[in-house]
């Protein structure tokens, strides 16, 4: 959304726009948690209206992890039947300490942000087609020689490696 207010300002250098990278979602829970991984989507909603503890997520009018999360519980049809029962955080990262420390037992987050938190664990992938992408573009304001370095620095496959390690 940025990318796009800024291009329609045009204040990019339209041919260098990239879409960089990619993220997903997760349902996380704290690691010694005797939650089992979520088989499928009916395993996800049964999961989700039958917890006794509120679910962590980031806000779902503010946040862009919020904000795809919504998006995913409308598009299953069960967003009516949950949204009394969430806590919304300013960020993935605190929606994510909220699991982490046990004070709720379910979380949605990025999967990039759970990978990197030892406390909790992954169980349950959601889909990405009830959900627009989660993209993460790129471009450059100018062609200076300094900016289109790193710009070439950022794209080239052992950079892209590299985030793909840490999940995007």
């Amino acid at each position: 959304e940025w990318m796009a207010y800024l291009e329609d300002r045009q204040l990019i250098i339209k041919k260098y726009r990239v879409n960089y990278l990619y993220n997903s979602l997760v349902v996380i829970t704290k690691k010694n948690n005797q939650l089992r991984k979520i088989k499928d989507i009916q395993g996800f909603k049964k999961i989700l209206l039958t917890t006794k503890s509120r679910i962590s997520m980031a806000m779902t009018m503010s946040v862009p992890a919020g904000i795809y999360t919504k998006s995913y519980l409308e598009n299953i049809n069960i967003w009516k039947e949950i949204k009394d029962n969430l806590v919304e955080s300013p960020n993935v990262r605190a929606a994510m300490h909220f699991v982490s420390r046990g004070d709720l037992d379910l979380g949605i987050v990025y999967y990039s942000d759970a990978i990197s938190e030892d406390k909790i664990k992954i169980i349950y992938y959601l889909e990405d087609h009830y959900h627009a992408n989660i993209v993460y573009p790129l471009t450059v304001l100018n062609e200076e020689e300094e900016t289109l370095s790193f710009y070439n620095f950022l794209i080239e496959s052992n950079s892209k490696s590299i985030m793909r390690k840490w999940g995007f």
